[in-house]
């Protein structure tokens, strides 16, 4: 991972023991995601985080795949949608929310929930496609 330091570097100091003491951020999005939930707020909104997972990784692909593979879209074009529809929030949710005034909780829980979620959910997508022959 990239470490970007978040205060004054001193000469003697290294990246280590300035992200051991916790003066440094992860630049991968993972601190400013997953990795920056915290529990009491995340589990007040809980609710709307598994909601609002479901609608991304099942919803939207609910809807849109039956339309994409009615209008002829097969092999690649079809994996492509699948992953554009189906595939985990992005991180950078989490940076707009928070440019735009929000404390980021329910955006980092969505995002943590989608990323966990994904790995089970293309998996059943990506057989169900092969099952029905979309899908060579």
């Amino acid at each position: 991972a990239c470490l970007v330091a978040s205060g004054p570097a001193h000469a003697q100091d290294s990246g280590v023991d300035r992200w051991q003491r916790g003066g440094a951020r992860d630049a991968s999005g993972s601190h400013g995601s997953g990795g920056g939930v915290q529990v009491p707020p995340a589990r007040r909104s809980l609710g709307a985080s598994a909601v609002a997972s479901v609608v991304k990784l099942v919803g939207l692909v609910v809807v849109f795949m039956p339309l994409a593979i009615h209008m002829g879209f097969r092999n690649q074009q079809l994996i492509a949608l699948l992953v554009m529809l189906g595939s985990a929030s992005t991180v950078s949710c989490y940076v707009m929310a928070r440019n735009m005034g929000h404390d980021g909780t329910l955006t980092s829980t969505i995002v943590m929930m989608t990323t966990l979620g994904c790995a089970l959910t293309l998996t059943v997508w990506l057989w169900m496609l092969r099952a029905g022959g979309f899908v060579a």
